[in-house]
């Protein structure tokens, strides 16, 4: 298992550069201060500490990918509304017409512009 090091701030920047700015998961713009830098294949998984490894990410996104490889985040996410359902407050909104469930697949930023 690869060592985490330490990140220059040329570093930093070159993986927010790599989609403009944007988390490579939900697309959202986010700054040098907003940026969480994730390994695509998480490090627990064999992935290595080098930048074609890494992607910006958004603090929502990475905390919910964790150690997650990418196909696990997918479908992490893809069941996202069924696990809400189980919730009072979201049964609430459902029953108003405040949610939709989506049957498409779930496609994150970075697939989507490469």
């Amino acid at each position: 298992m690869s060592e985490r090091r330490k990140l220059t701030r040329e570093e930093r920047q070159t993986v927010l550069d790599r989609f403009c700015g944007r988390c490579a998961y939900c697309g959202k713009q986010i700054t040098m201060q907003e940026l969480n830098v994730d390994h695509l294949v998480p490090i627990r998984k064999g992935g290595e500490d080098m930048l074609y490894n890494m992607y910006p990410s958004c603090r929502s996104c990475n905390q919910a990918k964790s150690t997650l490889d990418i196909e696990q985040f997918r479908e992490f996410v893809q069941t996202a509304y069924q696990r809400a359902k189980q919730k009072p407050f979201f049964r609430i909104a459902d029953a108003v017409g405040r949610t939709c469930e989506r049957e498409t697949p779930v496609r994150f930023y970075f697939e989507k512009i490469i």
